[in-house]
């Protein structure tokens, strides 16, 4: 979806409802590099019974930061929920979410120590994002419910498109998460990168010992060093 996030998550929500108006539903991009998979899919799990436990609830993951970063936004996080079970990540209270910050307020952040980078990744009832939309973006829903209405009829393309063109856009943090109540941060247990630059292949590929990242069959290197290096053919 090349939409804000809202638009599209709104409509995602509105899919998943329909097909089970008690589904859990995750959110996440798609140009993330998260491993081991394994950690992963147990944290989802982790998640969806927090769910489960309060189906209003909101969860979603931080990062522990490695550096004072301004091109992520950040979840300060509060008290740990109590009642957690042994052997799973740590789980906090969202005091608030935070936009991406200038320098000094990054290593503000990183000083403080509750601070996460925030990973866009979210576990929530479909139905529960559905709600809040009604509640905060009105205009929204309506035309959200708009496409709801002609879901298996034969007008559904021409009212999708219509209807979702229309939707002003909006991100998800603003729509829903600076209004919601309850909301739990995961402590990631997996590892996890953006790949939102080419700096990223240097931390996914080992670099030789001058710190160059080759990705490349053919290479020849002369007083050279830090580079990255992507050829094809």
């Amino acid at each position: 979806c090349k939409r804000d996030t809202a638009p599209c998550i709104g409509l995602a929500a509105l899919l998943v409802s329909k097909h089970d108006p008690d589904a859990t539903m995750v959110v996440l991009p798609a140009d993330h590099v998260i491993e081991p998979a394994e950690v992963f899919q147990a944290a989802i799990h982790q998640a969806a019974a927090l769910v489960d436990e309060s189906p209003a609830r909101i969860v979603t993951f931080g990062i522990r930061p490695e550096y004072p970063a301004e091109i992520y936004g950040y979840i300060e996080a509060g008290d740990k929920l109590p009642g957690q079970a042994a052997g799973n990540a740590p789980v906090f209270r969202v005091q608030q979410f935070r936009e991406k910050p200038d320098a000094a307020t990054a290593q503000s952040f990183l000083d403080q120590g509750n601070f996460y980078w925030n990973s866009g990744i979210f576990v929530w009832k479909a139905a529960t994002i559905l709600d809040a939309l009604a509640t905060h973006q009105p205009e929204m829903f309506g035309h959200l419910q708009a496409i709801g209405k002609a879901i298996g009829t034969p007008q559904f393309d021409e009212t999708l498109q219509r209807e979702f063109a229309a939707i002003k856009g909006v991100s998800i943090d603003f729509a829903v998460m600076e209004h919601a109540q309850d909301i739990a941060m995961i402590e990631a247990p997996f590892s996890w990168d953006d790949v939102g630059s080419w700096r990223a292949l240097s931390r996914l590929r080992e670099p030789d010992s001058e710190g160059n990242t080759v990705l490349s069959r053919r290479y020849l290197a002369l007083e050279s060093s830090d580079n990255i290096v992507r050829s094809e053919g």
